[in-house]
C-alpha cells in the first residue's frame, strides 16, 4: 500500500537523521526489494522513489536501484502514479535530456496536468480563468516549452489540446508553429489548425483561401481576445472594379471609413510579391492615423505559400503621419497613394523586413476587406 511505503520512507529519513546505520540498512533492504517484486508498487510511488533517493544518496542501494529502473524506463517519471508532485527542476531535467518514450502531445498533457496540481484556481475550466490565472499557468509553464516538439502534434491535438493556451505562448514563437501547419506537405497531416473543415471563402483576385486561412491564424495569434474566435472577409473595395473607380481617395472613405477592423492585399505589377497590412482600427479621412500594436504588415508570394513574412509594430509612435489623406492605406511602414496605383515601404517601426527594396514600386490591384469575428 502508498501508506506503507511512505510511512517506510519517513521512517528511513527519521532514521538517517538519528544515524541508526543498522535500521537504516533494513528498511532501504526492505524498500528496495518491495519494489523489485512489485513493478506497479514502483509505478505508483516512482517520484517519491526519486526524490527519496536524491535526498539520501549516500544509501548507495536505493541510489542505485532509482538509477537503474530510470535508465531502464525514463517514461516513469512521467507515468508514475505520483507525477504531480514532481519538483519544477527535475521535470525540466527530464524533459531537456529527452530519452523518454512519450510523444510530444502526451508531454503536453502531462505539463497540464501537472500545473494544473501546483495551483487550485488553475482546476477551473480554462474558460472561466482570469487574467491572474493565465499569468500563474504562464509562469509554470513557460520553462517547458522550448523544449516540447509543438511540430509533431498532430494538428487536430493542436488545435484541441494547445491552441486554448495560446495566450501563454510568445506571439513569435506560436505564428511559427502555426505557419507549419499550414505549409506541411505531409500528405498525412491535416494542414489546418483552425476549428474549421475548409479554408475561409473570400472573394478575392489577390489572395487564395490558403492565403485567407494563414492569415485568419495571424490574426488570432497577435489579438488578445481572440479565443475561440473565427473571422470572415467581407470585400469593401477593389482597385479595378467599376472602370478602376476604386482606386480614387473618394471612393476608399466612401467604402471603408468607420468600418474596421480592416485587411488590405495590394499586388505588386508585374510580379507574383502581395503586400498589406491588418488595421484593427477605423480608417478615417481626417486627423492623424493612428496605429495599434495589434496591427501587423506582411509580405506573400501568389505562388509560393512556403515563405510568408508577418511583422508586428515594434515602435506604434513610429508609425504616426499627419498627411493622412495623402496616403491611403497607410500602414506606417508601409503606405498608398493609390489613385497614382503607387505604393512606398520603408522600416522604421515593425518588428522584420517585409521586403528586401524599399522605397517606391508600382501596383496594379488592391483590396480592402472588413474582418468579421464570429464566435
Amino acid at each position: 500500500m502508498r501508506i506503507s511505503f511512505i510511512t517506510n520512507v519517513d521512517l528511513l529519513i527519521a532514521a538517517d537523521e538519528l544515524c541508526f546505520v543498522d535500521l537504516c540498512s533494513h528498511i532501504v533492504e526492505y524498500i528496495v526489494e518491495k519494489l523489485k517484486k512489485d513493478k506497479e508498487y514502483l509505478r505508483r510511488n516512482f517520484i517519491l522513489i526519486q526524490q527519496t533517493a536524491t535526498k539520501l544518496d549516500h544509501h548507495t542501494n536505493l541510489s542505485q536501484f532509482y538509477k537503474d529502473a530510470f535508465q531502464q524506463d525514463p517514461s516513469l517519471i512521467f507515468e508514475a502514479g505520483d507525477f504531480i508532485t514532481i519538483d519544477q527542476k527535475s521535470l525540466l531535467d527530464s524533459l531537456i535530456e529527452n530519452n523518454h518514450s512519450l510523444k510530444p502531445v502526451e508531454i503536453w498533457d502531462k505539463l497540464l496536468e501537472w500545473c494544473r496540481a501546483q495551483s487550485v484556481e488553475l482546476k477551473l475550466d480554462i474558460e472561466h480563468w482570469t487574467a491572474n490565472n493565465i499569468s500563474t499557468f504562464r509562469d509554470l509553464i513557460h520553462p517547458f516549452i522550448q523544449y516540447i516538439d509543438f511540430k509533431n502534434i498532430y494538428p487536430k491535438d493542436f488545435s484541441q489540446k494547445v491552441k486554448p493556451y495560446k495566450d501563454v505562448f510568445d506571439s513569435e514563437y506560436y505564428i511559427t508553429i502555426l505557419e507549419h501547419y499550414s505549409f506541411s506537405n505531409d500528405s498525412n497531416v491535416i494542414t489546418k489548425v483552425n476549428s474549421a473543415n475548409s479554408d475561409p471563402m473570400i472573394d478575392s483576385r489577390i489572395i487564395n483561401p490558403e492565403h485567407a486561412s494563414l492569415l485568419v491564424e495571424f490574426i488570432k495569434g497577435i489579438k488578445e481576445d481572440a479565443f475561440g474566435t473565427s473571422y470572415d472577409f467581407n470585400l469593401l473595395i477593389r482597385g479595378t472594379d467599376n472602370g478602376n473607380n476604386g482606386f480614387k481617395e473618394g471612393t476608399f472613405y466612401e467604402s471603408c471609413e468607420e468600418k474596421g477592423p480592416t485587411i488590405t492585399f495590394a499586388r505588386v505589377k508585374n510580379t507574383n510579391e502581395i503586400l498589406g497590412g491588418f488595421n484593427t482600427l477605423k480608417w478615417k479621412s481626417y486627423g492623424t492615423t493612428i496605429c495599434d500594436k495589434e496591427n501587423f504588415i506582411f509580405s506573400l508570394d501568389k505562388n509560393d505559400l512556403k515563405n510568408p513574412i508577418f511583422s508586428k509594430v515594434n515602435d506604434v509612435n513610429k508609425t504616426r503621419r499627419n498627411d493622412v489623406n495623402k496616403f491611403i492605406p497607410d500602414f506606417g511602414d508601409l503606405y498608398f497613394l493609390i489613385e497614382t496605383k503607387e505604393g512606398y515601404y520603408n522600416k522604421k517601426s515593425y518588428e522584420k523586413l517585409i521586403r528586401r527594396s524599399g522605397g517606391q514600386f508600382e501596383i496594379d490591384e488592391y483590396e480592402v476587406f472588413q474582418v468579421i469575428s464570429k464566435l
